[in-house]
């Protein structure tokens, strides 16, 4: 029996299920790791212990909160006037979230204040790479 094989991609979710049903498409959850911190961690099943995530300081999410109620404006006003989704502003002052330098920079202008920097994440030292 001949089959063909299929190369290209389903164009419609029907026909992606029923690719996927019939065992022709495998789906791969993408991981949401900080550009430039390399993939090569990640072999290592331990890595995830020794990567520390980015985070802001707590003095940043409270001059955001300051900055923006000084304005008068609540997490949505301030999401508009930088062109971002309510949530990062609420993820940003949670400290769930940590903003992009040219978000930062929007953030300055827009508030007309300069934010605390944000430390960049320290390498956790493996005791084995001596």
């Amino acid at each position: 029996m001949l089959r063909k094989t299929v190369t290209s991609k389903p164009k419609t979710e029907h026909a992606l299920a029923t690719a996927k049903a019939k065992g022709q498409v495998e789906t791969v959850s993408r991981s949401s790791v900080a550009t430039g911190s390399g993939l090569a961690k990640y072999d290592d099943p331990d890595a995830a212990d020794k990567i520390k995530r980015p985070t802001v300081t707590l003095e940043f999410k409270l001059a955001l909160q300051k900055a923006r109620q000084a304005k008068g404006w609540s997490q949505a006003d301030l999401a508009k006037q930088i062109n971002q989704p309510q949530k990062m502003i609420q993820d940003y002052e949670s400290g769930k979230a940590v903003p992009q330098g040219q978000t930062i920079n929007i953030l300055n202008r827009k508030l007309g204040t300069v934010l605390p920097k944000i430390p960049k994440p320290k390498k956790v030292k493996d005791p084995n790479d001596d």
